[in-house]
């Protein structure tokens, strides 16, 4: 499964960015179990996305469901509202089967019409 992280307002560092740990996707650890590590320090090898590495508003990244990914939570940000949709793709099957409430599929341009 991956993840479409759809920054509608971009992140420039202001509102909490965007942790990401490469390769972490291949590591077999128990769930959430750097959970509180992210929370008070940055990992060696982790990349983030904001402050020093910014994303335009409108911006897009994928990310593999397994991949250790998070919030880096900072104070301030206070009149800048942080909006992201994030949309998750996988095959389905007998434990994840569509919704009618919610579409299997959106186009690219219903995606986009969600950011506006």
């Amino acid at each position: 499964m991956v993840h479409i992280f759809f920054y509608c307002n971009g992140l420039d560092g202001a509102v909490g960015d965007l942790m990401t740990l490469p390769k972490s996707q291949y590591s077999v650890m128990e769930r959430g179990g750097f959970q509180n590590l992210w929370k008070s320090e940055r990992l060696p090898g982790s990349v983030f996305f904001g402050e020093g590495n910014p994303l335009p508003p409108g911006s897009a990244v994928i990310v593999h469901s397994a991949l250790m990914h998070g919030r880096d939570d900072k104070p301030g940000g206070e009149g800048k509202p942080r909006y992201f949709i994030d949309s998750s793709y996988c095959q389905p099957c007998a434990h994840t089967p569509c919704s009618r409430s919610f579409p299997c599929r959106l186009s690219s341009q219903e995606l986009l019409l969600l950011c506006r």
